[in-house]
């Protein structure tokens, strides 16, 4: 009788052949999703997010391209003048609501900021106030895309600043704890950050915004924090709203004395 020659195994190839497939057309198409979602950085999506403009960023880092929102002032004269520059991170529902107020004309004719609003990719966080965190961050990418802005504009390097909220805010303390000596002041809003390690943040001009019903960052660490940046003789303002969950950010940015107090300041 003759013995049966057993069979080959199929290669992992030929045997993930269908899902092989599947994912080399779902991966692009999840990608660019990527770079053109949200539309605008603004709510309602549909509305005209002009005076801004979108672009894109290339880098080394993976995903290798990003996107994001520019404003540039109003006659800008970049052989006359250097303009201040904020770097904007918005919170997981990908929404800036201070590039917003920045973009009436009334704040334009007055204030004349380059705003930049980097979008974040998804799965990613801005940063961790943790040692160790399993989602990749995305603060880098967002540094990358204000350095090519700063390179191609006009821009004060003495007045760049940095505000964000929620995750955005968690970004922002970031910001001025890793990347000592860049920005003239910051502005987290409705943010944690860990109190411990006040002595870490850059000597900058700090005001924080936080509202006292805040369920998902609760205020006690907002207070820890400006507490203990006063121990340490720091320029710290920081400003509660009693009647605020979480979207401290709303009366943060309307307020015009926020924005005047951070275009005067100026690194020495």
């Amino acid at each position: 009788m003759q013995q049966e020659k057993p069979k080959k195994r199929k290669s992992f190839l030929r045997r993930n052949f269908d899902f092989l497939l599947i994912l080399l057309v779902l991966l692009p198409l999840f990608y660019l999703y990527g770079l053109f979602y949200p539309v605008s950085p603004f709510e309602p999506r549909e509305e005209s997010f002009a005076p801004y403009e979108r672009h894109y960023h290339f880098s080394f880092r993976f995903p290798f391209v990003t996107s994001y929102f520019l404003m540039v002032p109003e006659n800008y004269q970049p052989e006359k003048h250097t303009y201040p520059l904020v770097l904007m991170l918005h919170g997981a529902s990908r929404h800036m609501y201070g590039g917003k107020v920045l973009a009436r004309p009334i704040m334009r004719e007055n204030l004349p900021f380059f705003a930049v609003i980097p979008i974040m990719p998804f799965g990613y966080t801005w940063a961790s106030p943790k040692t160790f965190s399993l989602r990749p961050q995305a603060l880098p990418l967002a540094m990358s895309t204000m350095r090519s802005v700063m390179k191609n504009y006009s821009i004060n390097e003495n007045q760049v600043y940095v505000t964000g909220y929620s995750l955005g805010g968690i970004g922002t303390y970031a910001a001025v704890t890793r990347y000592p000596g860049v920005f003239a002041a910051a502005a987290p809003t409705d943010a944690y950050w860990n109190p411990e390690t006040a002595d870490r943040i850059d000597d900058v001009p700090i005001w924080i915004f936080h509202g006292v019903q805040d369920q998902g960052m609760p205020v006690a660490y907002a207070r820890m924090l400006a507490a203990g940046l006063q121990q340490l003789g720091r320029d710290v303002r920081y400003t509660e709203y009693a009647n605020r969950g979480h979207g401290a950010w709303i009366p943060a940015y309307e307020n015009p004395d926020f924005w005047m107090w951070l275009i005067r300041q100026q690194k020495h």
